[in-house]
């Protein structure tokens, strides 16, 4: 895996709402979402375990419910860490 295939970046910006104290309520309605969710990827993970190991290849649809479900938490965590104003969409394309 070359360097460049991971990225993340955040865009800086300077104003804030004075509302982001309130911002770690909505932990409280997603966290829910995370647990089933994180749940799902477990099982996910481990039947991805067992199809690398015995075909010797990666199964792309795993790989990327693996990679949306890392690429959400990662949304999550900027916004609940004050480095973005725009709250992630629950269900995302």
């Amino acid at each position: 895996m070359a360097p460049s295939d991971v990225t993340f970046s955040v865009k800086f910006e300077k104003k804030i709402s004075r509302w982001f104290v309130f911002r770690g309520l909505w932990l409280v309605i997603e966290v829910w979402v995370f647990i089933v969710w994180a749940i799902w990827i477990a099982i996910i993970q481990f039947l991805h375990f067992w199809y690398m190991l015995i075909l010797g290849q990666r199964n792309r649809a795993f790989w990327d419910m693996e990679m949306h479900f890392y690429r959400h938490c990662i949304k999550w965590q900027a916004y609940l860490k004050y480095l973005s104003n725009g709250r992630p969409k629950f269900i995302e394309d």
